[in-house]
């Protein structure tokens, strides 16, 4: 939070410079409760309290509220040449909480010409690793300068999260709307789980309300979706819920390296609500652990045996399957050339079984033949 305190003939000078950007909080002069104005000149309300010892009143400006534990406050006020050092500090002192009185000594050092004086100012430190740069524009190019902040460059990032928004830099709430479903699934799979014995339709959808539908609807004016794929995407949520499943999603995809692309695979297929995902070529190791994947998922794995294989690099196959899905793992016979897994899934009233081989390329034909004759 930055904070300054000025006094009227400062705003006089400030209310020169129209469309200022600052967020301007006045305090009531009755209740010393806080008002909001955004943009504009400065406001000239008679919100301070006034001094015993000068004519002269106060008014605090809030220039902009980051949050945060440490603070950073400015404060500014516009003194007349013939003012005595002793009236400012008496000034400062009496507008300012009694907490705040020993940084008076620091406001207005010792021996400094009043005459020149234009503003007096007292920092606290902030804390530079916590803030970030982002360049809004739509442009391929933007323009881009390095900030910095205790002679530390500022990290410059292409997204940032805020009051639980996250915006691009494009403004195109990409990110956010897959983060967005991704939770609400999440969220309604877990309602799902626990409330599979529940009867009431009533009370489902008072938890669905409260539970998954504030996720989908918080700050929704600001990011609210105006591409088909977004509107279908967050659509899917709602049709999860009322609708009770009558097949299976199957997602299959020849990843070729998931270590690198962990995340965007898992906020692809949480902001989906695929049923069961088929993934080969992982190149999954045993240092990898199936938490990393999903929290819904039930994860099966065939990593490469480097002991056996004359490749060390490369091939596996992976099986999620969601966790309120009976799923069972199928033994099948593997060898140095084939590496298959299958998965069988009780649904309703029969059995479905999912397969996911790695064959590598160039493979003689007795190897499809192994793979026939296993299955």
């Amino acid at each position: 939070m930055i904070c300054a305190k000025v006094d009227y003939p400062l705003l006089d000078q400030l209310a020169l410079y129209e469309g200022n950007m600052f967020w301007m909080f006045r305090a009531d002069p009755k209740h010393r409760r806080n008002g909001t104005t955004v943009g504009g000149p400065v406001t000239y309300a008679n919100c301070g309290r006034e001094p015993k010892t000068l004519n002269v009143t106060m008014q605090t400006v809030d220039i902009s509220d980051e949050g945060g534990d440490e603070l950073l406050h400015l404060y500014l006020s516009a003194f007349k040449p013939t003012t005595s050092e002793d009236d400012v500090a008496q000034l400062v002192r009496e507008f300012l909480d009694m907490e705040d009185s020993p940084k008076v000594q620091k406001l207005v050092p010792t021996g400094k010409d009043l005459s020149t004086l234009s503003f007096v100012s007292f920092k606290v430190s902030v804390h530079a690793k916590k803030c970030k740069v982002v360049s809004f524009s739509r442009s391929r190019d933007p323009l881009r300068f390095e900030y910095t902040m205790e002679r530390r460059a500022l990290d410059r990032v292409t997204s940032i999260k805020d009051i639980g928004m996250t915006v691009d830099r494009k403004k195109r709430f990409n990110e956010h709307i897959a983060l967005t479903t991704a939770k609400a699934f999440a969220m309604l799979g877990f309602l799902k789980r626990n409330t599979a014995h529940f009867d009431d339709p009533f009370a489902l959808k008072v938890l669905y309300v409260s539970l998954v539908r504030s996720v989908l609807e918080y700050a929704a004016l600001v990011w609210a979706p105006y591409h088909v794929t977004h509107s279908t995407r967050l659509e899917r949520v709602q049709r999860a819920f009322v609708s009770p499943p009558r097949h299976l999603t199957i997602y299959y995809q020849n990843i070729r390296g998931m270590r690198t692309k962990a995340e965007k695979l898992r906020l692809a297929v949480m902001s989906s609500d695929y049923d069961v995902v088929v993934l080969t070529e992982t190149w999954l190791h045993g240092n990898i652990l199936n938490s990393e994947f999903s929290a819904n998922y039930k994860i099966f794995r065939l990593d490469r045996n480097t002991a056996t294989s004359s490749a060390a690099r490369g091939g596996g196959a992976l099986v999620a399957v969601k966790s309120d899905l009976g799923a069972r793992e199928v033994e099948l016979a593997n060898c140095e050339r084939l590496e298959q897994l299958t998965v069988r899934i009780n649904f309703h009233s029969f059995a479905l079984f999912v397969c996911g081989i790695y064959v590598r390329p160039r493979t003689p034909p007795d190897v499809y033949t192994l793979h026939a004759e296993s299955v």
